[in-house]
């Protein structure tokens, strides 16, 4: 009997050892989260007072003006206040487009619960029927990254169209939205076609994205696929495993560890990488042609006018000594062959054949616009300033005129 009570004490108080050994680890594993998340807090509050280096490495190499060289007339304040702006902006999902930009209000960027960001002044919607409505898609460069409302492609291209005195009322809607490829473009026109939104003529903006998404897959596809799995998920054991993961990656602690990897960690590659053989480059143009020819046949029945526009990349007939963070986008990818050479080979080969039959119906080529520039033209890696994007808008502008769709009415004048 004594022997009995002897082992039942010492498995009382292993059990009690670990008891209190586990809600030990549980205390300090809290307080270490809760240490690390008001850490963090401070940090990112930090962060919002000073640009990110990429951008104040400019400062040593083209001196105190180097904010004004790529936005006329400002100073580091205005820049750091559109930075907080811009990496402020969030994501909703949306069907069959897979995700829009989370409607916002701030100084320098407003996008509408309707989907569009600002010109700068307050658009109509629905859009006036009395107006010549445009509505332009695209991805990040079309949307206006790290630009404010008035000085994005479509707030410019709207000045173009207005100053042509047949359409002072006209009114351009910039319905682009960063990371965007073509067939989540088509799927936004469908949605805004379906919903009776139909404009006189619709403008893509397409190339850099395409050029570089792996295989036309929209960005979040994977992130996507993990929640319906997820929601359809039937094993218990699978279930809890992916629940366990998503409490475990909402930790402070992790977000912690994946800040000092991002920082002291080894360069990885910022985007996907697939296939260089020419043959897959072939297909994936292709696809993209495919893609164009839908667009125009589903705008057809509606009675809006497409142009589709091959936009400039700084991956392709451009001089990277003359690009300001041109050593950025060389470092791009982290294989034998780059992102950079991927997007290359995609526009070399659109070069190509863009007056092949199939493609040169409605379709503006300015791949190669940036060939003889000896200027910076971009405000990071990707993104163009201010002044190339209105060149960009002033020539689709002059081919929108050439091709009659500016067209004065009846008693009006054409100058």
């Amino acid at each position: 009997m004594k022997d009995e009570a002897k082992r039942v004490s010492r498995s009382w108080r292993a059990y009690t050892a670990l008891a209190v050994l586990a809600l030990n680890t549980l205390i300090i594993l809290v307080l270490l989260n809760v240490v690390t998340w008001a850490t963090l807090r401070v940090l990112a509050e930090r962060e919002r007072h000073r640009l990110p280096s990429t951008l104040t490495e400019l400062a040593s190499r083209f001196g105190p003006g180097w904010v004004s060289s790529m936005y006329p007339g400002w100073d580091q304040s205005n820049l750091l206040r559109l930075w907080n702006e811009w990496i402020g902006l969030t994501f909703d999902y949306e069907a069959f487009t897979q995700f829009r930009v989370r409607p916002t209000q701030g100084l320098y960027i407003n996008v509408s619960e309707h989907g569009f960001r600002s010109n700068g002044t307050t658009a109509p919607w629905p859009p006036d029927p009395a107006a010549l409505n445009v509505f332009v898609f695209g991805g990040s460069t079309t949307f206006g990254t790290m630009l404010p409302d008035g000085w994005t492609l479509p707030a410019a291209l709207q000045r173009h169209v207005r100053a042509f005195k047949c359409h002072a009322s006209a009114q351009v809607y910039n319905f682009a939205r960063p990371a965007y490829i073509s067939m989540q473009e088509n799927a936004l026109l469908e949605r805004l076609l379906l919903s009776k939104a139909v404009p006189n003529v619709a403008i893509f903006v397409d190339g850099l994205n395409d050029s570089v998404w792996r295989r036309g897959e929209p960005r979040y596809t994977d992130q996507l696929t993990y929640l319906v799995r997820t929601i359809h998920a039937r094993g218990t054991w699978w279930l809890l495993g992916t629940r366990a993961r998503d409490f475990l990656i909402s930790l402070p602690m992790i977000d912690a560890a994946n800040l000092v990897l991002a920082r002291f960690g080894s360069a990885r590659p910022t985007m996907p990488v697939f296939p260089a053989s020419r043959t897959e480059t072939e297909n994936h143009l292709n696809q993209w042609i495919a893609t164009k020819g839908m667009r125009e046949a589903v705008a057809h029945q509606f009675g809006t006018s497409v142009l589709t526009v091959w936009q400039p990349s700084p991956t392709y007939q451009y001089d990277l000594s003359y690009h300001a963070f041109g050593q950025h986008l060389i470092a791009w990818g982290g294989s034998a062959q780059s992102v950079r050479d991927l997007s290359h080979a995609l526009y070399a080969q659109m070069e190509e054949r863009r007056h092949d039959s199939e493609v040169r119906g409605n379709f503006l080529w300015l791949g190669d616009i940036q060939r003889t520039k000896r200027e910076n033209l971009y405000v990071d890696s990707l993104h163009y300033t201010a002044a190339f994007t209105d060149e960009i808008a002033k020539a689709i502008f002059d081919d929108m005129r050439g091709r009659g769709w500016l067209a004065c009415r009846t008693g009006a004048v054409d100058r």
